[in-house]
């Protein structure tokens, strides 16, 4: 997060020092107020980048057969480049390993889901999820909570996880 400022602070110095350099060699006919609105539209720029840029950057520090089984778009009043194309701001993340076992003819297959969220400051949650095959109920806890937060719910046959590790 502080490097993200420091970041943004950079980009509209460097821009504004940019624009002050062709205001001096214009001979002073561009306007002083460029200086400013320039440093200001590269940081917006900066910070439009890095919002498209940290769902991309995420996924490719993920292990190869990891699979993105959830994206959230989000739209803000203050970041208007949202509104022409949506950001994704939290994912969850199936990272390809399961552990399938029986248990009174019923197929149960454990494994971990890790949802990504970028708030003003990142974070990462990891769920540990069983899921019963035969019944199509899948039942998430989140790694530190206690058992009676156990959220459960019926599973679709066309939910991506359950065609991985049930098929």
């Amino acid at each position: 997060m502080i490097w993200h400022l420091f970041a943004v602070l950079m980009v509209g110095l460097c821009g504004g020092a940019f624009l002050h350099l062709l205001r001096k060699l214009s001979g002073g006919r561009l306007p002083k107020w460029i200086i400013s609105a320039g440093a200001g539209v590269c940081m917006f720029g900066y910070h439009a980048y890095y919002d498209y840029d940290w769902y991309e950057f995420k996924v490719s520090q993920l292990p190869a057969d990891s699979i993105v089984i959830y994206e959230k778009h989000t739209t803000s009043f203050f970041k208007p480049w949202s509104y022409i194309s949506p950001v994704v701001n939290a994912f969850t993340v199936f990272d390809g390993t399961s552990k399938r076992s029986e248990q009174n003819h019923q197929i149960l297959v454990e494994y971990f889901t890790y949802h990504f969220m970028k708030d003003p400051a990142e974070r990462q949650i990891i769920f540990e999820v069983i899921l019963n095959c035969t019944t199509q109920e899948r039942a998430t806890l989140e790694k530190g909570k206690p058992v009676s937060d156990t959220k459960f719910d019926k599973v679709q046959t066309t939910d991506k996880v359950y065609q991985l590790v049930c098929n």
